[in-house]
């Protein structure tokens, strides 16, 4: 036998090998039987998505992690693991992933007190244990870095956010406030406008606005860009009823 190392076979790609003795006389024989011969020089890459749908989530919830290679790829190496490390503020949380066809991989995230993202996405693909590796099964190393344009944030829309916004404070308007003072809180009008001040509270476009009167709303607004800029919003209380002293209070919901 004899063993022969064969010139660059160029770009990747299927190629058809053969072999011929040519004699001292010049005679050539016939082709040996094709063998197919695949080169695969490319290093495999995956996008990052999820089946947790587009909205804002708070502490506790869950959100799907799903890695997606474009060829199979296998994990090997002495407790190896495979993990997502998602970009969740002041500390990174990382999402052990598995599989069963080398292709996807999945992975859920659990959120904790702290973490924040305004459009979550994943920082990289992380290997641990001992000596691990990620390989196509042509030995190519896979790519741990996410693509432009591949990553989760691309794909998606998730928010996390753990942060409540603080307390308002709230002023009947003068309008409504009837009688010898239009600061004393003493008025004939049951169903009064009430400015909720936005300072300070952290409050972001779609937070809603409750106005309650003890602890029966009485009031609700969403607030637009319009609220934001600003820093208040006006609720006209529904009918607070018999005459009386009222205790009125704001709060803020935020989307998660």
């Amino acid at each position: 036998s004899v063993t022969i190392t064969a010139s660059d076979l160029g770009s990747d790609g299927v190629k058809s090998l053969t072999a011929t003795i040519t004699d001292a006389a010049g005679n050539v024989s016939q082709a040996s039987t094709a063998i197919s011969y695949t080169v695969d020089t490319t290093a495999p890459t995956a996008a990052i998505t999820s089946t947790t749908a587009d909205g804002s989530y708070q502490a506790g919830e869950d959100v799907n992690v799903t890695v997606t290679f474009d060829e199979a790829v296998t994990l090997a190496g002495s407790g190896a693991t495979l993990s997502a490390e998602l970009e969740t503020g002041t500390t990174d949380r990382t999402v052990e992933l598995t599989t069963s066809d080398g292709v996807t991989w999945t992975g859920t995230y659990t959120i904790q007190a702290g973490d924040t993202s305004g459009d979550l996405t994943v920082k990289g693909l992380v290997l641990g244990g001992t000596s691990p590796t990620l390989r196509d099964a042509a030995g190519n190393d896979a790519t741990l870095t996410i693509a432009a344009g591949s990553n989760l944030a691309d794909n998606e829309a998730i928010v996390v956010d753990t942060t409540a916004p603080t307390a308002p404070s709230i002023n009947v308007d003068a309008g409504s406030d009837t009688g010898d003072s239009a600061t004393d809180n003493l008025s004939s009008d049951t169903t009064p406008d009430v400015t909720v001040d936005l300072s300070s509270t952290n409050a972001v476009v779609g937070d809603v606005v409750k106005l309650l009167s003890g602890a029966a709303e009485v009031g609700s607004f969403t607030l637009t860009q319009t609220e934001i800029d600003s820093n208040s919003v006006t609720i006209t209380a529904s009918d607070l009823g018999s005459d009386g002293v009222k205790s009125l209070t704001a709060t803020i919901t935020d989307a998660a």
